[in-house]
């Protein structure tokens, strides 16, 4: 598990390996993208919730967000944490409450 600053650069150069891995943020603490053996990139947050369960839910994917705009979305989320909020409940509340009607 690499710890760097991460950047446009950065997440273009991973290559997909065997197994799974993580390139952690220097910058913000918690934020990582992990890639895939299928060469999928994907930013996560890692944070402990209040009841003591480690979390790592996803923010997006790179190329439909940017490390910037996923960088300040784990900023939010882990100041939520320290709020005493799970981040993810708040956005599965979220996404059931904007889901398109067919």
């Amino acid at each position: 598990m690499a710890k760097l600053k991460l950047t446009k650069t950065v997440a273009n150069a991973a290559r997909p390996e065997t197994v799974p891995y993580e390139l952690r943020d220097t910058i913000t603490p918690g934020f990582l993208l992990k890639v895939t053996p299928t060469g999928r990139k994907i930013f996560m947050v890692a944070y402990v919730a209040n009841d003591g369960q480690r979390r790592k839910p996803a923010i997006g994917r790179f190329g439909e967000i940017t490390v910037e705009q996923a960088r300040g979305i784990a900023q939010d989320w882990l100041a939520d944490v320290r709020k005493g909020q799970d981040p993810r409940e708040s956005a599965w509340i979220f996404l059931k409450t904007t889901r398109l009607k067919h």
